[in-house]
């Protein structure tokens, strides 16, 4: 018999947190090794399993994107044969954090731009996965992100049709239930059970959760921006709600948006994130030497003398 697989996915910022937590309290396994709160941030966790985000991080590197790369997307044609390589250790890691479980969850969000590779991994590992998409105003999210990462507004917009477009075109064909962040606090006890209906687990009838939090709710804007991109995400947003697949008008319109953009703009942008991720691969190699390890005593002593004499007039 097949095990079930939870796979949420969606933007940043969308409610994934809050929809996996009360699954969670459904009885739906996350993982063992989760992620905790960050105050301000996600204040009741994340619940996003490490090594499977450490896995993302892995896979990102290898196509030199990150999370918040306005150019990374799965709706549209990419070299995802570079990522064959992975898939034997990407089913090992699945069985290894799930495989004792008959139903199962998968949070997080940089799993939305690599559905193709996972739905690979999906079906060496024999399972049924439903895919819950989650669903918030464009604006909320662009709010959301100018926060807590002092984004643009553009360049959030773009985030939030990369994420979701990769969510909707990729799971089209699938098991798919698409959540509306608003149904989620307006009514989280119904909107829950509706989630659960969807997807056959079988809980008490009277099961109550108060994981989801509707105070915790810190942006409410709807003002889209008169743009290209606010338009656009607009149009995307409400079709989605409908449940219905995306009109090949609209993703075309997005991706001729794309394809306008500077061709020095984007070669730049690809040359900081391969940057990155050599710097970054730089970095903890030299953490893992030897040199490192035998370093940090001697900074320990050094920042012991430093207070020991901070305040020492005349040193």
């Amino acid at each position: 018999m097949k095990t079930k697989a939870l796979i949420i996915i969606g933007m940043h910022r969308s409610g994934t947190s809050a929809v996996s937590g009360a699954l969670a309290e459904r009885g739906v396994f996350m993982g063992d090794d989760l992620y905790g709160p960050q105050k301000g941030v996600n204040d009741k966790g994340f619940f996003e399993n490490s090594a499977l985000v450490r896995f993302n991080e892995r896979l990102f590197d290898e196509l030199n994107w990150s999370w918040d790369d306005p150019l990374a997307s799965a709706h549209k044609k990419c070299e995802w044969e570079k990522l064959d390589k992975w898939l034997p250790s990407a089913v090992s890691l699945i069985k290894q954090e799930y495989g004792k479980h008959a139903i199962w969850g998968m949070k997080d969000p940089r799993t939305s731009l690599l559905l193709p590779f996972w739905q690979k991994v999906l079906a060496e590992v024999d399972v049924e996965p439903t895919y819950i998409v989650m669903m918030r105003h464009p604006a909320e999210v662009a709010g959301s992100l100018a926060k807590r990462d002092q984004f643009s507004t553009d360049k959030s917009l773009m985030l939030w049709l990369n994420y979701t477009l990769s969510s909707l075109v990729n799971t089209a064909a699938d098991n798919r239930i698409v959540v509306s962040f608003d149904d989620l606090m307006s009514s989280p006890q119904g909107q829950i059970n509706t989630i659960v209906t969807h997807i056959g687990l079988h809980v008490e009838s009277d099961s109550k959760s108060d994981f989801i939090d509707t105070r915790l709710r810190k942006q409410n804007n709807r003002q889209v921006s008169q743009t290209p991109l606010g338009t656009l995400s607009e149009s995307v947003f409400n079709q989605a709600l409908k449940n219905a697949d995306l009109p090949g008008t609209l993703v075309e319109q997005y991706n001729q948006y794309c394809d306008a953009l500077s061709a020095v703009l984007k070669e730049h942008i690809s040359d900081i994130k391969k940057s990155e991720v050599f710097y970054r691969h730089l970095f903890f190699d030299a953490y893992r030497t030897f040199w490192w390890k035998a370093i940090l005593p001697v900074k320990k002593v050094e920042e012991f003398v430093r207070k020991l004499f901070k305040n020492k007039p005349g040193i």
